[in-house]
């Protein structure tokens, strides 16, 4: 048997190792996406608070939690400055106010 066939079969051994250890860890319930839906609760991406702060503007003032810490339902993550969306939601108020005066 020569070298190039003893290789192919090395892979070939290997590739199957990965997929049968893969659907053994799948159904065992071991994988990263069941892992990270079961600790769902402590964790909170970068993306869900970039979403949440996606439509509010402001100078970050307070870093409650950092990276990697856990987090549970309704704690203060990050504090922004307020003064600009207090300053938007008093300009609305006088339009609002101006509109129903006409």
């Amino acid at each position: 048997m020569g070298a190039r066939r003893k290789a192919i079969r090395a892979g070939l051994l290997f590739i199957a190792l990965l997929i049968i250890s893969g659907v053994v860890l799948m159904y065992r319930g071991n994988d990263a996406v069941f892992l990270a839906t079961q600790k769902k609760d402590g964790i909170l991406t970068a993306e869900q608070i970039k979403l949440s702060f996606d439509s509010v503007g402001g100078r970050l003032i307070n870093e409650a939690v950092r990276e990697g810490q856990e987090v549970s339902a309704g704690q203060v993550v990050m504090q922004i400055d307020s003064t600009d969306t207090d300053l938007a939601i008093k300009n609305c108020g006088r339009k609002l106010l101006n509109s129903t005066r006409r």
